[in-house]
């Protein structure tokens, strides 16, 4: 094998194993750096916290809409499963789920009457209460986020939006 081959090769696998190591890892990255702005100093995790109004000057994780008032909880399951829940309400609701690698592994619509919608969190080894009636969603690693997204366009429905907000829980599954 002439020396401009195996370096063509050797170039190749390496080009390779960089291409493969970023697609694996950066999710993870980005995961962990989104809790870590979210969390703040008070390393509040398993409550449901409020965002401010969205503005390009308080966006610390992009988000699409400045129409959309948001709730987040990040999630910690390594005292075992969370159980998640929002209040519905008339307008566009949303509740989702990422995990530790960003991927949206839940979503369901909170449009409704004022009733709690929800789902038990839990790592793929952790045991469930079996009275529970709420689908689980499992996770891959013990931190996640869940995301609470409400059509607030103006003051009067953020307001209505917030208000919401502590009917709803994010909270160790007891």
């Amino acid at each position: 094998m002439s020396g401009r081959v195996l370096f063509l090769i050797t170039t190749l696998v390496t080009a390779a194993a960089v291409h493969l190591f970023v697609l694996l890892n950066i999710p993870t990255f980005v995961m962990v750096r989104a809790i870590d702005l979210l969390k703040g100093e008070d390393n509040a995790f398993n409550q449901w916290l409020p965002s401010a109004p969205i503005t390009p000057e308080n966006q610390p994780v992009v988000r699409a809409s400045p129409d959309l008032a948001y709730t987040v909880c990040l999630l910690d399951l390594s005292g075992g499963p969370v159980k998640v829940t929002a209040a519905t309400w008339p307008g566009y609701g949303s509740l989702s789920i990422f995990d530790h690698d960003t991927r949206n592994v839940h979503a369901s619509s909170l449009r409704g009457d004022g009733s709690l919608s929800g789902v038990i969190v839990a790592t793929q080894d952790q045991q469930t209460l079996p009275n529970t009636d709420l689908p689980v969603v499992r996770l891959s690693d013990e931190t996640g986020i869940a995301l609470i997204r409400r059509l607030a366009p103006d003051a009067d429905s953020r307001a209505q939006s917030d208000a919401l907000n502590p009917l709803g829980g994010c909270s160790p599954l007891t």
